[in-house]
């Protein structure tokens, strides 16, 4: 198998894990911006508000144009830093009676500009994982694939700050997919004020958060549609 069969087989297999959560919610910060103190496990979807004019194409677009304009802030340094919340709830059902539970995982990653570099996750009250990971290569093929380019967006975000070019280019391919949604502005988990742009992938809905000034992804929301979904309730 080469490397990029197991990229795309781990990716996969990423997405297909995700479909058995109601609702997973990541929401990344700049350093020094993390809120202080514990982050509930939001039970209510979010409220979007529609922008006049604008569709699902052209807003990818327009903060396309705002990430190449914006400043390069990734900084001078051997490594990129970022940190990463993220809740779930997960649901099983055992001899008809359905258990869910609410997790919490804080992502931490240092990254070089080839995406190489070291990332810890520590589950609230679990286990806490400390590895290396490697450069992270990505096929202009997978651009052109919904799965494969939210991938790509997610990724670079988690392993550290992005640059204004290499986000430019990745909104843009968003902008190329078929079928993205535009939500609307939104308020996210933390509080900040971004645009939303929603993509579905089989019964998850991926729902991507940007800062409207620089195109940086704030954060990410997956909701699992169907009678699943309408069977459960926060």
């Amino acid at each position: 198998m080469t490397l990029h069969d197991e990229n795309t087989a781990r990716r996969r297999l990423a997405w297909i894990g995700a479909a058995v959560a109601l609702v997973l919610a990541a929401v990344a910060y700049r350093p020094g911006t993390a809120p202080g103190g514990p982050l509930a496990l939001a039970p209510t979807p979010l409220g979007y508000r529609a922008v006049p004019g604008e569709d699902a194409a052209t807003a990818p677009r327009r903060l396309a144009d705002a990430a190449r304009r914006a400043p390069d802030r990734s900084g001078s340094g051997r490594y990129g830093y970022r940190t990463t919340v993220e809740w779930y709830r997960v649901e099983s059902r055992i001899s008809g009676r359905v258990r869910a539970e609410g997790h919490r995982l804080r992502r931490e990653a240092w990254a070089a500009p080839d995406g190489s570099g070291r990332e810890i996750v520590a589950e609230e009250g679990g286990p806490r994982t400390d590895e290396r990971r490697d450069p992270a290569p990505v096929a202009p093929e997978d651009l052109r694939d919904p799965e494969g380019c939210l991938t790509a967006l997610r990724e670079a975000h988690e392993r550290g700050p992005v640059p204004p070019s290499r986000r430019a280019s990745l909104l843009r391919a968003l902008a190329g997919l078929p079928g993205p949604r535009h939500q609307g502005r939104v308020t996210d988990r933390a509080g900040r004020r971004g645009l939303a742009v929603g993509v579905d992938l089989g019964p998850v809905q991926v729902i991507l958060i940007f800062d409207e000034r620089d195109g940086d992804l704030l954060g990410t929301e997956e909701v699992l549609s169907g009678p699943a979904a309408l069977r459960t309730s926060w």
